[in-house]
């Protein structure tokens, strides 16, 4: 089992500061990690279409309306960190016109499905992959907080570029290709070569 504070403990060692044994203990490893952690989990998640995060639900509709261009305003769910989609049926197909306004979705369909990310708090339901991007995501602040070195923010933030790619692409592995929208450029396009002859 992963804690944040395993987490926090691994970002604090790539820059060679003190190890916590929890957020709050007062330390100034703590201070900062209590300070940055959640910013920078949250910068992580909104960054990303991450498989792990991912959460659907059917909105409910509030009393108060748009003034103008939509006919309704939604409520995302509590833990609603970013949009995927938004679709006007259970079936995940189609596109509607939203838009997000404040804590609130509006749209003009009399139902939506919302495809989004979620805030995930507990490590243990992060990838591997993630949770290392984020310990260098982590580090990079600390760098300059902590250890006052820009060298070091640097070399961390090299690290990070290559931890998150790594962790995206492996989050792409766990995603099948969208079906092209019926009557799209591309997909005429792929009919007519899939009948050219070889």
């Amino acid at each position: 089992m992963t804690s944040t504070v395993d987490i926090a403990n691994s970002a604090l060692r790539k820059i060679g500061a003190g190890i916590i044994t929890s957020f709050s203990q007062g330390t100034p490893s703590a201070n900062f990690i209590n300070d940055r952690y959640d910013e920078c989990r949250l910068e992580l998640l909104r960054g990303h279409n991450w498989n792990f995060a991912k959460k659907r639900a059917l909105l409910g509709r509030l009393s108060d309306e748009p003034a103008f261009e939509f006919n309704y305003f939604y409520q995302p769910p509590d833990d609603w960190v970013r949009t995927v989609r938004v679709h006007d049926n259970d079936t995940g197909k189609g596109h509607i016109a939203y838009q997000e306004e404040g804590n609130r979705i509006a749209a003009n369909s009399e139902d939506v499905y919302l495809l989004y990310i979620a805030d995930v708090i507990d490590p243990n339901l992060m990838t591997p992959d993630f949770r290392e991007a984020l310990a260098f995501r982590i580090a990079m602040d600390g760098a300059v907080s902590l250890a006052s070195s820009n060298a070091l923010f640097d070399r961390m933030a090299g690290s990070f570029d290559n931890a998150i790619l790594k962790a995206s692409s492996t989050n792409a592995f766990g995603d099948r290709a969208q079906p092209l929208p019926r009557g799209s450029w591309v997909t005429s396009r792929s009919r007519s070569q899939s009948s050219w002859p070889e």
